[in-house]
């Protein structure tokens, strides 16, 4: 029962990416190589950002709330890695754009949760803990998914110049988020940092999608 819990988990968290890959575009031009190439520079960009935050971090030697602000804003390096994997991979704005969320979300949870399962998961029949993680990492999927659809638009000569203070507004939302989770959930607005990571989540990817559909109906 306990390896079935863990089989589960890896469902749950990784089936997702699956279903795009099978059920989208993607199906019928299989850039498995594109995907592969988008993860080897998720790899790349990781190891800078670990860089950075082992070394400028402590360095500056922040603590408390600036070093939750300071920590999510060195994410922009994963900004830098999108808008890189972007440039790099061909085809129609569908296609760049499922590549790099299947490549790098992927990849991002298959080293992020998958030993975390096989050590921790494995040893209970059922654990709230677990099943947690894997929706978060579901709630992520939807974020990333948003993170590239604001990158490629800003990346767009035709788009309307107006539309890039919010794209730019938004992104650093996004960088903040966990950030301003924290805070919510501190000033007792809401109990559950999920619950209030999500409609964060939600309100980012309504506006990526708002923009996006509006830009390619053009």
């Amino acid at each position: 029962m306990t390896f079935f819990y863990f089989i589960n988990c890896c469902a749950l968290t990784y089936g997702p990416y699956a279903l795009i890959y099978k059920n989208s575009v993607l199906s019928e031009y299989q850039p498995y190589r594109k995907c592969l190439s988008v993860a080897s520079m998720y790899m790349m960009t990781v190891m800078l950002r670990m860089f950075l935050l082992g070394t400028i971090v402590p360095i500056i030697g922040l603590d408390g709330t600036a070093r939750d602000v300071v920590q999510p804003l060195v994410s922009i390096i994963d900004i830098v890695g999108i808008y890189y994997a972007l440039a790099r991979t061909g085809g129609r704005p569908e296609i760049k754009i499922l590549s790099v969320l299947v490549g790098w979300g992927l990849t991002d949870a298959l080293l992020s949760t998958l030993l975390v399962y096989w050590s921790g998961a494995r040893k209970h029949e059922f654990s709230w803990e677990f099943v947690e993680m894997a929706v978060g990492y579901n709630v992520e999927l939807v974020q990333l998914a948003a993170t590239v659809t604001l990158v490629w638009l800003w990346t767009r000569t035709d788009l309307n110049q107006s539309a890039v203070p919010v794209i730019s507004t938004v992104l650093l939302i996004s960088l903040l988020k966990s950030f301003i989770s924290k805070l919510v959930v501190a000033g007792g607005i809401m109990t559950c940092g999920l619950a209030a990571n999500a409609i964060i989540t939600a309100g980012v990817a309504t506006v990526a999608l708002s923009l996006f559909l509006s830009l390619t109906a053009e």
